[in-house]
């Protein structure tokens, strides 16, 4: 069984990746972060991932940590009824729903309750995750005239970053993973301002709600 950790229930953090070697990697993560968390360093575990990297730049990594005894005690209740193969991120976990090829692809999430995520995936993995602030009352809009302009302001910046920092090839779609009564009406405005394929993603966890939607992807990176 793999579980994906909710958004509350972990933090991450994106820093230069240590000058070590990989074998010293693990070891040299907590005093990469100490300055970042407020925890201390002994009561946490930490895992990283690589991120997209300018050319000429340092490599980056984003490194995610939770508390040991939040971890531990998910592992004893999996571990009660069924074995626990591997802990994740809902962020991780929604890259199972894209194909693994070099075109990056964008997903507008909004958790139950939370900020408004701007998520690119490639090549199978996550590779940009940015919290859009301000967006929170899309869940409940009836109407999004007022925010269309900043709101495409601000996937526009993240798309001058992609292409113009990271060197990464064009976009080839945004896809939306929310609930609002004005999705139709944001997902026709947003069509109508880029130049790829908008549209609101549909599957059967959607349907039941979001919350549902990262141990569906789970589902999908599973051998059948």
């Amino acid at each position: 069984m793999c579980v994906a950790l909710a958004s509350g229930l972990y933090q991450q953090i994106q820093i230069d990746k240590p000058q070590v070697p990989a074998s010293e990697l693990a070891g040299a993560l907590p005093w990469a972060i100490k300055d970042f968390v407020s925890e201390p360093l002994g009561q946490l575990v930490m895992d990283y991932v690589d991120l997209p990297t300018p050319p000429s730049s340092q490599a980056r990594i984003n490194v995610v940590t939770a508390p040991r005894a939040r971890i531990q005690s998910i592992v004893d209740a999996v571990n009660a009824v069924a074995e626990l193969e591997s802990i994740t991120t809902e962020e991780l976990a929604l890259a199972q729903l894209f194909p693994v090829d070099d075109t990056p692809r964008l997903l507008l999430w909004q958790p139950a309750g939370h900020e408004l995520h701007l998520l690119v995936f490639r090549q199978g993995a996550l590779c940009f995750s940015r919290a859009l602030r301000g967006f929170k009352h899309l869940a409940t809009a009836g109407s999004v005239n007022e925010d269309i302009d900043s709101l495409a302001l601000e996937i526009q910046r993240s798309l001058d970053y992609l292409q113009g920092q990271l060197k990464l090839p064009e976009c080839g779609s945004l896809q939306l993973a929310l609930i609002s009564p004005a999705l139709g009406e944001l997902v026709q405005r947003l069509d109508q301002t880029f130049g790829f394929n908008v549209s609101a993603m549909a599957n059967k966890a959607i349907l039941n709600g979001m919350d549902y939607l990262s141990p569906f992807a789970l589902l999908q990176g599973e051998p059948s």
